[in-house]
Parts: structure tokens; C-alpha cells; sequence
């Protein structure tokens, strides 16, 4: 539950988040999860070496997951939701036409959203895409990253992490 220091009032009314933050954007194939968890991990040290017992925590596929949950999606439907880009037409018309429970783009966007803001607003956090940067912007005390890497680079990531030829990896970063 937050008190009253956790946020601050603007001179226009709205309210800014104190607690600190840091949200990590990239571009596909950029190994993100690695940095977010490395940079938590050497944050909570820190603050202990300091005299502090907050630990960091970082996210990424706990938000998807979370969503999920609270949808009461499948577990395949949930994988699909961690892998989605953008759906194209045909796409959605089979999911329309599917067993499975699908609710709409709208509703599994404002979950995630609502996820984001409320662990963000609780502070010490690192998130992991998922426009964490955008959910966030009112949060005085939080640093934006974005990742950038060569798109060789990112594409033999991208083939050993999926299992595909480079130049399919290519096709999936560019």
C-alpha cells in the first residue's frame, strides 16, 4: 500500500511517482533480460552495502504471465501473448474462430498496463519492455533505457535463442 510520500503533486494537480524505477526498451534480439536481471542484482547489492534492505527485482515475462492469470487465458494462448509482435488479418480470424478463450486486444492491454503501474508504483523495480517506458512516464524517479545493437549482431542471438537460420533471424530483427 503506498503512503503519501510515494507520490508527488504537480503544480497542474496530477501526481508523479517518487519511488525509483528503470525500465529497459530494445530492439528485437537485444538480450535484455540478462541486463535487467544483472543491473537488479547489482542494485540490491549496492543498497545493502549502503545500509539498506531493499532488494531490486526485476520483470519481464512475470507481467505476461500476470495478465494471463487474471484473463484466465490457456497456457498456449499465454505463450502466444509473450511471443506476439502484431497479429495479421488471417491471424485474428482464426483466433476468432478458436476454442479458446480470447479476450479482446484492448483488455489484455490495460492488464498488462495496470500490472506495469501498480509494481512500478511500489519502486525498486527494473521492467522489461512491454512499453513500460510509456506506462511509466509520470514517474519522477525513473530512468528509460534503450537497448541498440548491430542487426548482425542481434540476428545471431536471435539464431541461437530460437533456433532458426541467420537468415531468418535477419527477417525477425529487421
Amino acid at each position: 500500500m503506498s503512503d503519501k510520500s510515494d507520490f508527488i503533486k504537480s503544480h497542474d494537480d496530477s501526481l508523479f511517482y517518487n519511488k525509483p524505477i528503470i525500465t529497459i526498451s530494445r530492439e528485437y534480439g537485444c538480450p535484455g533480460e540478462q541486463i535487467a536481471q544483472s543491473l537488479g542484482d547489482t542494485l540490491t547489492k549496492k543498497n545493502h552495502i549502503n545500509g539498506g534492505e531493499i532488494d531490486w527485482k526485476w520483470l519481464s515475462k512475470e507481467i505476461i504471465e500476470d495478465a494471463a492469470h487474471k484473463l484466465k487465458l490457456t497456457p498456449s494462448l499465454t505463450r502466444e501473448l509473450s511471443k506476439q509482435k502484431e497479429r495479421g488479418f488471417f491471424e485474428n480470424i482464426a483466433l476468432f474462430f478458436s476454442d479458446e478463450y480470447y479476450p479482446r486486444e484492448g483488455k489484455i492491454q490495460n492488464t498488462i498496463a495496470s500490472f506495469i503501474h501498480t509494481t512500478a508504483s511500489e519502486g525498486h523495480v527494473v521492467i522489461l519492455g512491454r512499453a513500460s517506458e510509456i506506462i511509466t512516464h509520470n514517474f519522477i524517479n525513473s530512468l528509460h533505457i534503450k537497448l541498440y545493437a548491430p542487426l548482425s549482431h542481434r540476428a545471431e542471438i536471435t539464431s541461437i535463442n530460437e533456433g532458426v537460420s541467420i537468415s531468418t533471424a535477419r527477417k525477425l530483427c529487421f
